[in-house]
This record gives C-alpha cells, structure tokens and sequence, in this order.
C-alpha cells in the first residue's frame, strides 16, 4: 500500500489531538460557532462527532481531484462537481450521525460534511495552488514515497484548474450565514 509520510493523524489518541478532539467537541455545542474544516481539521471534526477513521484502504488522494457532489453539494457549490487539492492517505470512514454528505471520490467516499448553520468540511485542500502541491509532492518522494505511478500522475495534474475560488466563496457564505436553508 502507498503511503504518505505524515506525523500525526487525526486518528491517533495522542495528548494533543485528544485535547484538540475535546475543544472541538465543546465547539460544536456552542450555538453561535460555525465551523469550518479542511483536510486534518474535517477528519478532526468527523471525529469529534463520532465517526471512525484512519488509513484509507483505497490508497491516497493526492494534487487535482475530483469530487462527485450530492445534491446538498450541488446546492452549496453551485456545480456538479469540483476539483480540489488532495494531500491525504487518512479518511473518514463513513458520514457521521446527523451530518449532511456534500461529496464523494472513487478513494474517498467522505469528501465533505454540513450541518447547517454549524459546520462545513471538505477533505480537500482548497488553499494549495499548484506551486505548493509540487513542493508537496516533491517532499514526498524525498521521503520514499512507495506508489511511483500514483506520484508520476499526481504530478502530471499539480497544475489543473481547480475549484478554490468557489470553494472559499461558499465557505465565506456559510460563516456569514447566507445560506437559504
């Protein structure tokens, strides 16, 4: 199985990130707090609502990909899809109780997560641009990355266009609460 070098998982049951569970947990029930996660911070909150998780059998997601959504993600993002940054090996399982699934990808089939007016969260990397995903995937083979294929392709795509503009759009309304939900 392919791998990514990484040094914590959302998954562990380390002091930091089970403080950092805590707080989010006690986030969560407070009513005037929106929150927002990506990447770590959506496996994070996942967690935090009760969801397992850990290495995604299916392999890793890495540079440009592709996220098929469901019509709650359809409504959010205004489009059938999107292509989002990908750096991760780690997923959640499945959509955690009383959260509405956003989107899917052939490797993960938890992309993203709403509970309206409380939070919203893409597994994805919508701040990296192509200059830092190289550098990512650069580091990454530095590190013996085993999947060559999976690298070589990940490359290959470093600079499609992508939907981060939208994504950071629909993040910004969601905080400012104009949704019509």
């Amino acid at each position: 199985m392919s791998k990514i070098d990484k040094r914590f998982s959302a998954f562990d049951n380390i002091p930091w990130i089970l403080s950092l569970l805590d707080f989010t947990k006690k986030a969560l029930l407070h009513h005037r707090i929106r929150a927002v996660g990506l990447c770590f911070g959506h496996q994070i909150i996942g967690r935090a609502l009760g969801a397992s998780g850990g290495p995604n059998s299916n392999g890793s997601e890495m540079s440009v990909c592709s996220i098929d959504l469901t019509p709650a993600g359809q409504r959010l993002f205004g489009k059938s899809q999107l292509a989002v940054h990908q750096m991760h090996h780690d997923s959640i399982t499945y959509n955690p109780k009383n959260v509405v699934s956003l989107g899917s990808s052939s490797i993960c089939g938890t992309q993203g997560m709403t509970i309206p007016e409380k939070l919203i969260s893409l597994q994805g990397h919508p701040e990296f641009d192509g200059e830092i995903m190289l550098h990512l995937l650069e580091a990454t083979e530095e590190l013996g990355f085993e999947d060559s294929s999976l690298l070589e392709d990940a490359l290959n795509r470093v600079n499609d266009p992508h939907d981060a503009e939208v994504i950071a759009a629909t993040f910004l309304r969601f905080i400012r609460g104009d949704f019509d939900e």
